[in-house]
């Protein structure tokens, strides 16, 4: 089986994550269409595919990081119009668009490190290490990231902050998620 051969199973997963990702309501579909293109190119071109390594986290912390570069892109763009410099509507705040279910406003809204996070583990139905891989973080602070994303999206959803119930013994707050081996 070809590299090439190997890859296109995970393209439409790819696609729906970088539609997930991508926080454009104007041109949603072709900037994730761009970025999972990119993906692949990249994949085909990478070493450590042809020796073997692992195709699905690849891909998807290659098109992690593709969507940062694109968004650290846009921040330098909103700087240069803040500047009074011409710069394209990429980038700008968009209103929100009709046609998307509170849902997918909701985790729009969340910032690019928390929405990432929430989408693999809960779109792409990753586990914490290969969540954590991705992104390149310890499994601890993917975790972090993961529970403040839930958090943000019950009150969200809630209109206030959900507290936890108390443990009896130490005052603290009950652990939230369960570890998982």
């Amino acid at each position: 089986m070809s590299l090439r051969d190997a890859i296109m199973p995970f393209v439409p997963g790819l696609r729906r994550y970088a539609r997930a990702l991508v926080n454009d309501p104007l041109d949603n579909t072709r900037t994730a269409d761009e970025l999972v293109q990119k993906t692949v190119v990249r994949a085909l071109k990478d070493e450590r595919l042809k020796r073997g390594g692992n195709i699905r986290t690849l891909l998807y912390a290659t098109l992690t990081a593709l969507n940062r570069a694109r968004l650290r892109q846009g921040e330098v763009a909103k700087a240069e119009y803040a500047a009074g410099a011409a710069s394209s509507s990429r980038g700008a705040s968009f209103p929100e668009a009709g046609g998307h279910s509170r849902i997918e406003r909701a985790v729009a809204m969340l910032s690019p490190d928390l929405r990432e996070v929430l989408l693999l583990v809960s779109l792409e139905r990753m586990t914490y290490d290969e969540v954590a891989e991705i992104i390149e973080v310890p499994v601890v602070t993917m975790l972090a990231r993961l529970t403040r994303a839930r958090d943000e999206l019950r009150i969200h959803f809630n209109g206030a902050a959900v507290r936890q119930p108390r443990s009896g013994t130490n005052g603290r707050p009950a652990p939230h998620l369960r570890l998982v081996k």
